[in-house]
Order: structure tokens, then C-alpha cells, then sequence
């Protein structure tokens, strides 16, 4: 294994689009981080042109298919890496993972190719449409091993993996996704107009993410019912997604309509954190949710479920914020409680310690050593 980087090495990352979303923040930082440390950057984008993020260094070179059909993907990467073939390609998210490794059988390229995967696979199998299910169980069980390397967001998804693709087992490695950088902390300083964050006789609990059957958010709004019949509070729940109106419906089923707010999609979510008195989760499953490492940055007590995988080596077995087991209600409001009656002690020197685990500096030579010195 090479311990240094020759000038001008080429990587490419394939990403599907350019939308905001917690793994296109992660994937541009990665590629920054790697053109600064003198690899040539190629960022390959299946959608059409679109204005580029601020936030990319213009060293990057980025490549736009400017397609979003599958199989109109597939025959334009094969084509790039044909006429372009970089030294490693990174890509991220099932169908970028297939269409990496199908071009690069059908181009013949040498390049060398890591494909990543931020749920726990095994987990995520369960709780994914059961339509899906046989078909991405068949993927990573039996495609992603023809890829050098697969990237896993977590220790325990890590070893989660290598048990539900037994052909995996000397492929999966495990590398912290870059969440923590002082964009984080800038962001989580702005203001938030939201009446709910201004009324001290109620405190506010938020929750974090897509409103999709993985996130269990049924299970707290039981536990929120629960909770308000020892104090008064409120939840809001921020993100989008395919269960909404149920949720709606459950909200007023319950009682708690009044309550309980579901704003959709925030562009700030960390100064939410920031202003809120509790964030829980309430996961089926993740891999490593970045919510609750952004919260521990921003100081915001948190309640999450011990799901597999992430929130245990997030919060050090508890030691940074509560674990419960998943799927009880009465658990969940009673951590909530306790959270919000005695707003937990955490030494803030060992917590700033344990948060560098979520940083570029620890993250990056990691990706740089499966790319480039493997």
C-alpha cells in the first residue's frame, strides 16, 4: 500500500443529481477535500446542466450525462469512462452503484471502482417496498461484489453487511460519513421566525427527516400523545415524504393536531436544532444518521432509538444522548420526559473529541487510501 499521492491523479464520483440531500453535501466535500490534495476531480452528474453549488471548488472539473433514464445512464458513463477512464470511481446510492458497475464491464477499463452505501443494507432490506425487496436483495448480494470495494457508513453496518452478503465479506470496509465542518455552526447560528420556538410554557421537540415508513414517525406521535398527557409541548417534524397525509390523519386521530407541525423541507435544519429543547428519532433502521450527529453539534439534547445501525456509536452507548429500544411507545415518552425535566450533563471537551470522528480530516485520507493507494 502506496502512502502518498502522485500530482494529478485522476478520481471520478458519480453522483444522480445535484439536489441538496445529506449525501450530495457529503460527496461534494469529499471531492474538495481531494482536489486540494492534489487529485484531479471529476464530478460526473447523471441529470441535465444546472447551476453548480456554491460550495464546489471550482478545481473540480464537473461532467453532466445530462440524462435520467437508467438505461440512457448506463450507455453515457460507459461512454465517458471509454474516452475518460479516471484512476478510482466513487459513487453513491443503489442505482449509481449498478450503473457504475455495469459501465465499467461493458467499457473494459481498468478503473478501479468503490461504490458506497449509507443504509444498513440488511435493515433496509426489510422496510423498502416489497416490490424492491428481491431485486436489491439480489444486488448486493451478488452485483456489488464485482465492485473492488464497498463503502459503509458505520462500524455496525459494516458487519451488518458482511452478514447479509456473505460474498462481500473481505470488500465492506466501514468509513464515518464528513458531517461535522464550520458551515455547520455558521448555519445553526441563524435566527428562526417560527412562533413555536419563542413560547417558554411549551417546550419544543423535533424531529428530523423524510416522512417515509423507515423513519417509524407513527411511533412518535404515540409517544408524543403519551407525553403531553404529563406536560404541555409540542413536535414539529421536518422533511417530506410519501407518508404525510397518514401521519396527518394519525395526528388528529389522536388528539394532538394542535401540536404537532409538519413544515416540510427547511434549508436550515441545524439552526432548528440549535433553538429546539429535544430531537428524537425514531428509526426502523439507518446506517448513520446524520441528524443526530448534527444535533449533538448544535447542543441539542437528543432521545433516539437503538436501531441498527448508527445511533450507538453516535451517542457512545448512550453516553451522549438516550437509547431506547425500537417500537415502544411508552419507552420513547418516558426518555422524553426525563429529557426534557433534566436537560442532560455532557462534558463538552470529550464531546467536541468524539464529533472529529464525523470530519472531513478523519474521513478523507480514508477514502483516499480505498481509491487511490489500495
Amino acid at each position: 500500500m502506496r502512502d502518498f499521492i502522485t500530482p494529478g491523479e485522476s478520481v471520478a464520483v458519480l453522483t444522480a443529481s445535484l439536489e441538496r440531500n445529506s449525501i450530495v453535501e457529503i460527496l461534494l466535500q469529499l471531492c474538495n477535500g481531494m482536489a486540494e490534495r492534489g487529485l484531479a476531480v471529476e464530478l460526473v452528474v447523471c441529470t441535465s446542466p444546472v447551476p453548480l453549488p456554491e460550495m464546489l471548488s471550482n478545481r473540480i472539473r464537473v461532467v453532466f450525462l445530462g440524462v435520467g433514464n437508467p438505461l440512457l445512464t448506463l450507455w453515457r458513463l460507459t461512454k465517458y469512462l471509454r474516452r475518460h477512464p479516471p484512476k478510482a470511481l466513487l459513487t453513491a446510492r443503489v442505482r449509481q452503484n449498478l450503473a457504475a458497475i455495469a459501465a465499467r464491464l461493458l467499457s473494459g477499463v481498468k478503473t478501479r471502482l468503490v461504490i458506497s452505501e449509507h443504509p444498513d443494507c440488511a435493515c433496509h432490506a426489510r422496510w423498502i417496498k416489497s416490490q424492491y425487496r428481491l431485486l436489491y436483495t439480489a444486488a448486493v448480494r451478488y452485483v456489488y461484489p464485482l465492485a473492488d470495494a464497498v463503502v459503509t457508513v458505520s462500524q455496525d453496518a459494516a458487519k451488518s453487511t458482511r452478514g447479509f452478503a456473505p460474498l462481500l465479506t473481505h470488500k465492506v470496509v466501514w468509513i464515518y460519513n464528513p458531517v461535522m465542518n464550520d458551515a455547520l455552526f455558521r448555519q445553526s447560528l441563524a435566527p428562526i421566525q417560527h412562533p413555536w420556538f419563542h413560547d417558554p410554557e411549551y417546550p419544543l421537540i423535533l424531529a428530523v427527516g423524510r416522512l417515509v415508513v423507515q423513519k417509524n414517525y407513527p411511533l412518535l406521535l404515540r409517544a408524543f400523545a403519551l407525553l403531553r398527557h404529563t406536560r404541555p409541548c409540542r413536535l414539529m417534524i421536518l422533511g417530506e415524504g410519501n407518508e404525510r397525509k397518514s401521519l396527518e390523519s394519525m395526528t388528529t386521530s389522536l388528539g394532538i393536531e394542535k401540536d404537532v407541525a409538519l413544515p416540510g423541507n427547511v434549508d436550515n435544519a441545524s439552526a432548528y436544532m440549535r433553538h429546539a429543547d429535544l430531537l428524537a428519532l425514531s428509526s426502523r433502521c439507518e446506517g448513520l444518521p446524520t441528524v443526530l450527529i448534527e444535533a449533538l453539534a448544535c447542543g441539542c439534547p437528543i432521545v433516539s432509538t437503538n436501531c441498527p445501525s448508527g445511533p450507538r456509536e453516535i451517542l457512545a452507548d448512550g453516553r451522549f444522548g438516550t437509547l431506547v429500544p425500537c417500537g415502544d411507545s411508552e419507552t420513547l415518552a418516558k426518555a422524553m420526559v426525563g429529557a426534557l425535566a433534566n436537560r442532560p450533563e455532557i462534558n463538552k471537551e470529550e464531546l467536541q473529541q468524539h464529533l472529529q470522528k464525523f470530519s472531513l480530516r478523519e474521513a478523507l485520507p480514508q477514502y483516499i487510501d480505498i481509491l487511490i493507494n489500495s
